[in-house]
């Protein structure tokens, strides 16, 4: 750290006059044109002969007041003639004198005048800030040193403690890879299993959806459309509703890869998720322009029966503030909650919105995330949501290799890291035959298997 030295062109000393520790001055006496640390201001000072009306003030405003011209040396008797008033400070002693002092006991001294003085004050002062900014910046990076290397500690404890927690609950909720393919397509951004033993996945970013069948380690394609799907769901066997963006639902028959409008329509918004509950109510997410974050616009679950009839609107909670940025997946629970992944911008983030809807009134839970497992650098990234036969929610976290277990309120019940089973980047979710589900993944980009996203089917118990 700097000293708090002067140049050679100001000899005014920067420490305290009274005591030799060299503390910093804050105060003045103005009888005795003393310049004084708080410690002799209090103690020191007081115990010098007749110093009971003198008059001390803080360094800076004697120095606001110098440079506005409101003290001048004028304001001090000089101690030694009496009927003299201060005209010059002298360097060598230190304190300020009068006309006669400088024929006698100051005569060959360094004096200066009052215009010199107030310069060489405020050069004094203008160091000092300086000195104290410096003092101040070194103490925030100390700080900020510190703080860097707690947070560290804490994040790899936590880092730690939430592995092992993962691993534990694991152990309870155990989950199994039960067959693997290999697939043509780079993303699989949506998935469907049909009653038939067939299963829809679909790429958006390619603008194609597949209807394929499974062996044991092989894949048939038994159809290959082109529509950009951004969600689907079975409304029947082998009828499947799409979400393409636009107005309204598209209907594809299963066996013929037919495309058809369906009477699924909402006015003057696009179409952006899709879901059909067990008892066939059909739940659209809809918003007013395509997924621009930039630009707000509304945002609305709509509600209704097969005849699309008695439809009801979800925009804005009980404040009157929009539900939601982005609808992208939803599903539902046998208690009538309404689980909606809400993504919040460009980047994928989201939450997972649970709408509870009773006689006795609606409620919200809003789930963000694994409070270890997520934070501002893993982002939590919901991209797909399914409710098991048991109503527990699995929401798939992609890019921080996550599955989510909430309860049908959707509080957290476990998350599991899919790559202690080798699964990367799980994407899109689908039920399978009772026991099992799919994951279907995104290729990681710039590998050579980008084009060749992976689909699993997990065996699971517990949840």
């Amino acid at each position: 750290m700097a000293s708090a030295s002067l140049p050679q062109t100001a000899q005014i000393p920067v420490g305290c006059l009274l005591c030799e520790g060299g503390n910093k001055i804050q105060w003045k006496c103005l009888e005795c044109s003393l310049l004084m640390c708080t410690r002799c201001k209090d103690v020191v000072h007081p115990k010098f002969k007749n110093t009971g009306n003198h008059k001390v003030v803080n360094i800076k405003d004697v120095t606001t007041g110098e440079s506005d011209g409101n003290l001048s040396f004028g304001d001090y008797k000089c101690k030694v003639h009496a009927v003299q008033i201060c005209c010059f400070y002298c360097k060598d002693c230190e304190h300020f004198i009068c006309v006669k002092c400088i024929t006698t006991a100051h005569k060959g001294h360094d004096i200066v005048d009052e215009d010199q003085y107030k310069a060489e004050i405020v050069k004094l002062l203008e160091i000092e800030k300086l000195l104290e900014i410096q003092r101040e910046t070194e103490r925030k990076l100390s700080k900020l040193t510190l703080s860097k290397d707690a947070r560290e500690n804490v994040g790899t404890r936590e880092s730690s403690f939430a592995e092992h927690d993962t691993k534990e609950l694991q152990k309870q909720y155990p989950i199994v890879i039960a067959r693997h393919f290999m697939t043509d397509v780079e993303d699989i951004t949506s998935i469907s299993s049909c009653g038939d033993g067939s299963v829809w996945i679909a790429d958006l970013v390619k603008g194609v959806v597949k209807r394929i069948k499974m062996t044991e380690h092989t894949i048939q394609v038994l159809s290959n459309i082109k529509v950009d799907v951004y969600d689907m769901d079975f409304i029947f066997a082998n009828f499947l509703l799409v979400s393409v963006e636009s107005n309204r639902l598209k209907l594809i028959e299963g066996k013929t890869g037919k495309k058809s409008d369906s009477i699924f329509k909402v006015a003057k918004l696009l179409t952006c998720a899709v879901h059909v509950t067990r008892n066939k109510t059909i739940i659209i997410g809809a918003v007013k322009q395509k997924a621009s974050f930039s630009v707000k616009g509304r945002c609305v679950i709509f509600i209704g029966d097969l005849d699309w009839n008695n439809v009801s609107e979800y925009e804005y909670d009980y404040q009157n503030k929009p539900l939601f940025t982005y609808p992208h997946r939803i599903t539902s629970t046998s208690n009538g909650n309404i689980c909606v992944i809400d993504v919040l911008d460009e980047y994928g983030s989201g939450r997972v919105v649970v709408m509870r809807m009773r006689p006795e009134g609606n409620y919200l839970q809003v789930y963000t995330g694994h409070p270890e497992m997520n934070s501002q650098v893993r982002r939590f990234d919901p991209k797909d949501i399914i409710t098991t036969p048991s109503d527990n929610i699995i929401v798939a976290d992609c890019n921080n290799h996550l599955l989510h277990i909430l309860n049908s309120d959707g509080q957290l019940l476990l998350s599991y890291k899919t790559t202690l089973i080798g699964i990367q980047l799980p994407y899109s979710l689908a039920l399978s035959r009772p026991g099992h589900f799919f994951i279907g993944c995104a290729s990681p980009k710039g590998s050579q298997d980008s084009v060749k996203a992976k689909l699993y089917e997990l065996q699971y118990s517990g949840f």
